[in-house]
Parts: C-alpha cells; sequence; structure tokens
C-alpha cells in the first residue's frame, strides 16, 4: 500500500506512480528465488509468478512513455558509454589520433604533391605525374608488406623467448617439486611426515589464459614500437622534402614518406583492435573509419588550402608553407604513438588479470600446503 506522500508525489506528476508495482514485481522474484533455493526447483506457484511478471513489465512500458523511449533507445546499440568505455583502453585513443594523423599526411601528399612537382621543383607534366603515380602505387604498398611482416617476425621472436624462459622456469619447479616428493615419501616411511603433503599450481585453463593474454600484450607491444621505428623514419624524411628543389630527390623523400606511413598502418591497426574489448571490437573499427575520415583526409586539404590563402605572396611559396604543413603532420602521428607505446610498456589489463588469477591460484595452494 503506497505511503500518503508517494501518492501525491505521483499526483503531482500527473500520472499513475510506479512504485507499488515494482515493488511487487521485486517481491514476486524474490519470493520465486526463496521457493527456487527452499524446494531446488521452481514450483508451480513460483512459475505463475515469474510468468504474471514479464507479461506485467509489457504493459508498463506501453502505460509509460517514458519508459518506452528509454527501451527503444537501448535497442539501438552501443551508446556514448561505450565510446568512453573504448576511449580510456591503453594505447587505443593514442592509436586513433596517430592513425588520423597518418592519413592527414597521405591525403595532403595526394592532392599537393603534384602541383608542386610542377610549380615549385620545375618539373615537366609528364615527368611529374608519372613519378608520383609510381610513388604512390609502389610505397604504400610495399610498406603495409614490410610493417606486418616486421610485426610477425619480432612477435614471434619474443614470444619463443618467452617460452623459452619459461621451459626453463617450469623444469626448475618439477626438479624441486620431485625433490619435495621424493623427501615426502621418505619421511613418511620413517615417520617424520606421516600425512605427506600435496603439492598444487594453477588450473590448465588459468594457464592457458595467461598465456593467451600475454601472447596478445607482446603483440601489442611489438607492433607500437615497429611503428615508432617507421614514425621516426618519416619525420626524418618529411622535411627534407620540403628543403631541396630537384624533383628527384623531392620524389625519393616522398617515397620514403610513404612507405614509412604504409608500414606503420598494419602495426597500429592490429594493436587497436587487439587493446580493444572483445564485444566493443566492431564499434572500435567504425570509430577509427569516422575519425580516420573526419581528422585525416577531410581535415587535410581543407586545413592546408585554408593556410595557403592566408600565407602572402605568390602561388609558390603558398604551394610551399602548404606542402610543408602536410608533410610536418607526421610528427603529429609520431607524438600519439610514442604515448601510445609508453601505455603498451606497462602490462596489458588482460594479460595483468590474468597472470593475477594464476597467482592467486599459488597463494591458495600454498596456504593449503601451510595448513596441511
Amino acid at each position: 500500500m503506497p505511503s500518503a506522500g508517494a501518492r501525491d508525489l505521483g499526483h503531482g506528476l500527473g500520472q499513475p506512480l510506479l512504485l507499488p508495482r515494482i515493488g511487487s514485481d521485486v517481491n514476486l522474484r524474490l519470493h520465486a528465488a526463496e521457493g527456487g533455493l527452499g524446494s531446488g526447483g521452481l514450483g508451480n506457484g513460483d512459475v505463475g509468478a515469474e510468468s504474471s511478471v514479464s507479461e506485467r513489465a509489457p504493459r508498463s512500458a506501453q502505460s509509460n512513455p517514458q519508459m518506452a523511449k528509454i527501451a527503444q533507445l537501448e535497442e539501438l546499440g552501443p551508446g556514448w558509454s561505450e565510446v568512453g568505455r573504448l576511449l580510456r583502453t591503453p594505447v587505443y585513443a593514442p592509436a586513433l589520433l596517430g592513425l588520423s594523423a597518418l592519413f592527414f599526411v597521405v591525403n595532403g601528399v595526394q592532392f599537393w604533391a603534384t602541383q608542386y612537382l610542377l610549380e615549385v621543383c620545375g618539373a615537366d607534366p609528364l615527368t611529374a605525374l608519372s613519378a608520383y603515380a609510381a610513388t604512390s602505387a609502389t610505397a604504400p604498398v610495399l610498406g603495409v608488406l614490410t610493417g606486418g611482416a616486421c610485426v610477425d617476425r619480432l612477435a614471434d621472436h619474443r614470444q619463443r623467448t618467452l617460452d623459452a624462459a619459461a621451459a626453463r622456469k617450469a623444469a626448475t619447479a618439477t626438479r624441486s617439486t620431485a625433490a619435495a616428493a621424493a623427501s615426502t615419501v621418505a619421511g613418511a616411511y620413517t615417520g617424520a611426515d606421516p600425512v605427506g603433503r600435496r603439492r598444487t599450481g594453477p588450473s590448465e585453463s588459468a594457464r592457458r589464459a595467461a598465456r593467451a593474454a600475454v601472447t596478445r600484450h607482446t603483440r601489442v607491444l611489438v607492433s607500437m614500437r615497429v611503428a615508432v621505428a617507421f614514425a621516426v623514419a618519416a619525420v626524418a624524411a618529411a622535411p627534407c622534402a620540403c628543403l631541396f628543389m630537384r624533383w628527384q630527390v623531392v620524389v625519393s623523400l616522398l617515397w620514403t614518406v610513404l612507405f614509412c606511413g604504409g608500414a606503420t598502418l598494419a602495426p597500429v591497426t592490429g594493436a587497436m583492435l587487439a587493446v580493444a574489448p572483445r564485444e566493443l571490437r566492431p564499434l572500435a573499427s567504425a570509430l577509427s573509419t569516422l575519425t580516420s575520415n573526419l581528422l585525416g583526409y577531410a581535415l587535410s586539404s581543407f586545413l592546408s588550402g585554408c593556410v595557403m590563402e592566408m600565407v602572402p605572396g605568390n602561388r609558390t611559396r603558398q604551394l610551399r608553407v602548404g606542402f610543408t604543413l602536410v608533410l610536418g603532420w607526421s610528427a603529429v602521428a609520431f607524438a600519439c604513438f610514442i604515448v601510445g607505446l609508453g601505455q603498451a610498456q606497462r602490462a596489458h589489463p588482460g594479460a595483468a588479470a590474468a597472470v593475477g588469477r594464476v597467482m592467486a591460484e599459488r597463494r591458495v595452494s600454498k596456504a593449503g600446503q601451510a595448513r596441511v
């Protein structure tokens, strides 16, 4: 029975108060749970109570338009809370911004490179078009293949090193366990330890989870290191392309920048998807596409064009300033990758949790042995 204050509150809102109905639903659910615990299962009366609760929920949503709107919003999919959780994931946000800066450089080079070769470097149209076509067709493709191969080779090498270290530790633990078992048997025969001690270790599922988490963390760390290495080369080659006037040197430096940019694409994309929670990986991919288009492709030509319009002087000076801005944006990608590498240096949350479960099982095992 609702109180007088509750009735006044419902009357003031202009709609029936739902507190009594919600309370009855909770009571019915508690009653069903108590009945299931007491009798080992749900009885016929409890099933009827549950069915009445499930039948009453849609009617309450239909009677209250606000609850119906909330239900419709919940059916739309992930909301801002999931986006915030994804952006708070270590390595993801720096890698996302660094990838957007990478596409900023790539689109800017594609947009202004031909005009730069023609008007600043003085190359003839056929030479400029053919040189840039060859550069844009070969450098990114070879860079993507090289970056992926480097990550695979280095990650496999590091994983073999970790496995060898784990095997040595396991062999040492096996020898100590065998010695302890021999002493226990000898003590049982001599009466020194009549009970005997049983040594237990982590379960197989905990070991597999820890190994998978450590493997994932290893690949993320190696990916960010490879991305930083190629970003250093891109940052070193980018400003030099604006200092020289010979088109052969400029094309060679542009090839280096595009090659290094393509080499960072595969490692950074793999690291982003690896650190994202499994249920949020579709959202992570969609958010990456959105930011790459907004902060990369769209922003590149717009911002460089606006800067060129504000620069006083002739067309050659404007092109040099705008092209320098585009190539200098690779420093933003380098800074983001450095931040992501710093976050990857710390233990990945999944790896830390899995290793923590293994250590917890070991502590429980040691406590049981001490009690024995």
